[in-house]
């Protein structure tokens, strides 16, 4: 059941969501301030979080705004394997899957990379590896996603 609505000191919004809390019963309705995360919970801070650092992370490999998504799912990868106090200070991803997480797995973004291409070679004597810009970390396999100066 509904009981309380939050919204932003938006007037157009705020009218309409007067007029609905108004009509029915028991719903409160409260106002809070923009761009103030302290008021807007717990998700908005975590959803700050996550965005800052993937904009650092972003900025720090100097990579261009298209590459946004990967600075941001590597955000989130490092801070599921990070203790946090809500939990007494465990990890994430020990809650979550009963296992300690792998750290020699992970990398510094936007580092330069080196891997291995030799299957992807189309004759045996051009070179095994080139160097790319680490991007991040595969979701479906143990490997990670790597960008090639060419493209």
């Amino acid at each position: 059941m509904l009981r309380l609505v939050l919204t932003q000191c938006n007037i157009q919004s705020t009218n309409k969501i007067v007029d609905f809390c108004s009509c029915s019963v028991g719903i409160i309705h409260k106002l809070i301030c923009t761009h103030t995360h302290h008021q807007n919970g717990v998700v908005e801070r975590k959803h700050r979080h996550i965005t800052e650092l993937g904009l650092t992370l972003l900025h720090h490999a100097s990579l261009p705004l298209k590459f946004w998504d990967f600075p941001f799912q590597t955000a989130v990868y490092v801070i599921n394997r990070l203790p946090i106090a809500s939990l007494q200070f465990r990890v994430p991803y020990t809650v979550l899957y009963k296992s300690k997480p792998d750290y020699s797995f992970i990398k510094v973004f936007g580092c330069a990379c080196f891997p291995f291409l030799k299957s992807y070679n189309k004759h045996k004597l051009e070179f095994c590896s080139q160097e790319c810009v680490f991007l991040g970390y595969s979701g479906s396999h143990k490997g990670y996603f790597c960008l090639s100066k060419s493209g």
